[in-house]
């Protein structure tokens, strides 16, 4: 018997269901968000007063229609969260949402492109009210769409902290089954497979891992879900309203992470039979498209060919895009995913896994991974723990599909033609298109990590088989599915990027006699543990009233410099910039990171030092990452 956990299916034709009311209204805020940021930057009002006004007609219009619009259907919310903890997966579910939110409670954000580049470029921004094209070496901190950037904007004004950023994927993560659910039906999925694979599917390592994190994947994956949501709705009940969130839901899909656009001819197909629609209220339609288009990726297009002539921004950025054959990038990304998804979710044996493929590897091949791809892709490196950097769908998601794969085989059903060129199906080999063009070009590491938006419309035709509902039937395969929430449980528990195990006490006293297995446990932990604030030894160095501090930089934490925030600005510096510019910008101070004075000043910190009339305070030794050893990094006084 189905489970009855299954409102969005049953809710009328032109009712919409409690979850689903309150996640349309936390798309709306984001979107707003979005094109709060962009116009206060317009008006040079990026800060605390100016994200209050913008505020008041949002939440003002939003308690308006709440009271207009009751949910009449809604059931209590004690019985109703009673009903749902009484059964196995959703109290799981609940289980790893908590422990999801204890770790981003207790431990400070230390996603590291967060700390590197997420978070300054905001911190950058409003240091002077305004977007602008920061002045620095580093051309990811301009780049990049800035979705999730927007969102953080107004907490780092009003609160001045970061340690709450991470409510931000809370939200979305808790979000994700319901989305799933509502999607997974109006693709034709049947209620059972439906219910059971809308708690399983957040499951994936990295949705899970980033529940509790800065970074920006688990946010930009749930977008592509909810435009295809609502493009269904929209063709099931036509209501505009559907076709203007699902075109909303899709921009947000582009803003929050350019690859995403790989997704749009997959949300064509979608859409297209409720395009019809908008001719109902051509005006109102208009008017949502402008919106759609700020909120969008266009923005940040149309300033990267301003300031760079490429609307990609890949021009100022150092990455590995577009540069091998597309079939050698195909068949190397092929590998890498099934690497990275298959992957144990703990893997002790990362150092024997590394030198076997160094030795099955031909030396010609390995050289052209060298030069194609980033360093751990071309070893088809697996780390020892799953990690929010790297993780995919993970071992538990892809075993429960691969079962489903092998019990269709064995039912030895027939597809006819028709059948596989269906709208379901369409749309998933749309999205395979897209991943198939990502992987063509990319030479990054983790492509598990960067499709993570791609995968559902693709595994939809799977999660639709027969075999789906058959398995749920089955008590091994309920007992194997729920096993996948333990061992995501223990992920979460052990994760170095937030522990909630005693970690530092258990691994205090490891020295150089412990095993090497343990040296490496204590290095990780104690990287994330200080990640955070990476740089506080130079920070306190310098003096209390140096408010404005010059860095010399490429992917370095410099979130670090900055806190507290509001209490120091931190200015880039270029390779021509001359001791009177610096003084200009007030500058007294300057730090210096590793890499950059070789590869981009092709000087040294001493030479520049003289060069700029200043003196080397202090130098200090700095580990950034467990593989490989300290850097240096140089404070300067500009005499």
């Amino acid at each position: 018997m189905v489970p009855a956990a299954t409102q969005s299916q049953r809710a009328l034709a032109n009712q919409t269901d409690g979850a689903t009311r309150w996640f349309v209204i936390w798309m709306l805020f984001v979107a707003y968000c979005q094109g709060a940021g962009w116009t206060l930057s317009a008006l040079h009002q990026l800060n605390a007063t100016g994200y209050a006004l913008a505020f008041v007609p949002f939440f003002a219009a939003v308690g308006l229609w709440l009271r207009k619009n009751p949910n009449t259907n809604a059931s209590p919310l004690a019985a109703k969260l009673k009903h749902r903890l009484s059964r196995p997966f959703p109290f799981s579910f609940l289980v790893l949402a908590a422990l999801a939110f204890l770790g981003g409670a207790l431990c400070p954000p230390n996603n590291f492109d967060g700390l590197v580049y997420r978070t300054p470029r905001v911190l950058h921004w409003m240091a002077e009210n305004r977007w602008h094209w920061i002045h620095t070496h580093f051309g990811t901190l301009n780049s990049r769409t800035a979705g999730f950037e927007w969102i953080t904007a107004p907490l780092f004004a009003f609160f001045k902290t970061d340690r709450i950023e991470f409510l931000i994927n809370a939200t979305c993560f808790l979000f994700l089954p319901g989305r799933v659910f509502a999607t997974l039906t109006r693709f034709g999925v049947c209620a059972r497979a439906g219910y059971y694979w809308m708690w399983i599917y957040p499951t994936a390592y990295g949705f899970l891992l980033q529940a509790g994190s800065i970074g920006n994947d688990m946010f930009c994956a749930l977008w592509p879900i909810a435009a295809f949501e609502f493009a269904l709705r929209a063709r099931h009940n036509t209501r505009i309203e559907w076709v203007w969130f699902s075109i909303l839901a899709a921009a947000l899909m582009t803003s929050s992470k350019a690859f995403n656009i790989l997704l749009l001819p997959a949300w064509g197909i979608a859409v297209l039979p409720t395009l019809q629609l908008l001719l109902q209220r051509p005006l109102a339609s208009i008017g949502v498209a402008i919106f759609a288009a700020i909120v969008s990726l266009i923005p940040t297009a149309l300033l990267n060919i301003h300031y760079c002539g490429d609307w990609t921004g890949l021009t100022v950025e150092p990455v590995l895009l577009d540069n091998g054959p597309p079939p050698f990038n195909l068949a190397v990304n092929s590998i890498l995913l099934l690497v990275q998804n298959f992957a144990p979710p703990i893997f002790p044996f990362s150092t024997a896994w590394d030198r076997f493929v160094a030795q099955i590897i031909p030396t010609a091949t390995a050289a052209r991974l060298d030069h194609f791809f980033e360093p751990d892709a071309a070893r088809f490196r697996i780390p020892e723990l799953q990690a929010e950097e790297s993780a995919g769908l993970g071992f538990g998601v892809c075993v429960l599909l691969f079962l489903i794969l092998l019990r269709q085989f064995s039912m030895r059903s027939r597809t006819s033609v028709k059948n596989f060129f269906s709208h379901r199906n369409l749309i998933a080999l749309a999205a395979l298109a897209g991943a198939a063009i990502y992987m063509a070009k990319s030479g990054l590491y983790a492509p598990a990590r960067y499709l993570l938006p791609l995968y559902f419309p693709i595994l939809v035709p799977i999660i639709a088989l027969p075999a789906a509902a058959s398995l749920t039937r089955k008590p091994w395969w309920r007992a194997a599915a729920l096993a996948t929430f333990g061992i995501a449980a223990a992920i979460l528990i052990i994760s170095p990027a937030r522990p909630l195990w005693p970690a530092e006490t258990v691994l205090r006293n490891i020295n150089q006699k412990s095993s090497p297995l343990l040296q490496r446990a204590a290095l990780v932990y104690s990287l994330y543990r200080d990640r955070a604030d990476l740089l506080r030894p130079i920070r306190e160095t310098l003096p209390t009233n140096a408010r404005t501090v010059g860095l010399i930089s490429l992917t370095i934490p410099e979130t670090s410099l900055w806190r507290p925030f509001g209490s120091r600005r931190v200015l880039h510096i270029r390779r021509e910039d001359s001791p009177e510019f610096l003084r200009a910008r007030g500058i007294d101070y300057v730090v210096i990171g590793p890499n950059i004075m070789g590869q981009v000043f092709k000087s040294t910190p001493q030479e520049w030092a003289r060069r700029n009339n200043g003196d080397i305070i202090q130098q200090f030794r700095i580990q950034t990452v467990a593989r490989g050893a300290p850097t240096d990094w140089v404070l300067i006084h500009l005499l």
